[in-house]
């Protein structure tokens, strides 16, 4: 089970920029705070998702087939937050876990 959300975008972020320095730089955090995420994330889904040689960084195959089903994990998490967002500023009326109105 991948353990943080923090860990997706970081994995995410080094596939799109291609180095963990810029990657560090879009997500506001720094260079070993990067691999220590991605790191993690190898751990939760005992893959390895990046092959780094030297100062090149490439996707291994199982980064490459997970990167977009990151993006879209990704994606629908910032659904979730906006449709709650929205919830919460304009709740036109509560309904019960029934689906019974209060």
């Amino acid at each position: 089970m991948i353990s943080s959300v923090q860990h997706l975008m970081s994995f995410v972020a080094v596939a799109e920029t291609g180095t963990i320095a810029e990657a560090g730089a879009v997500l506001n955090y720094s260079p070993s705070t990067i691999i220590l995420h991605v790191q993690a994330l190898e751990r939760d889904l005992d893959l390895r998702l990046l092959e780094r040689s030297g100062r090149t960084l490439d996707l291994t195959t199982a980064g490459q087939r997970l990167v977009v089903p990151a993006r879209l994990s990704l994606l629908s998490i910032e659904v979730l937050q906006d449709i709650a967002r929205s919830c919460r500023v304009n709740p036109l009326h509560r309904r019960t876990a029934g689906g019974q109105g209060s």
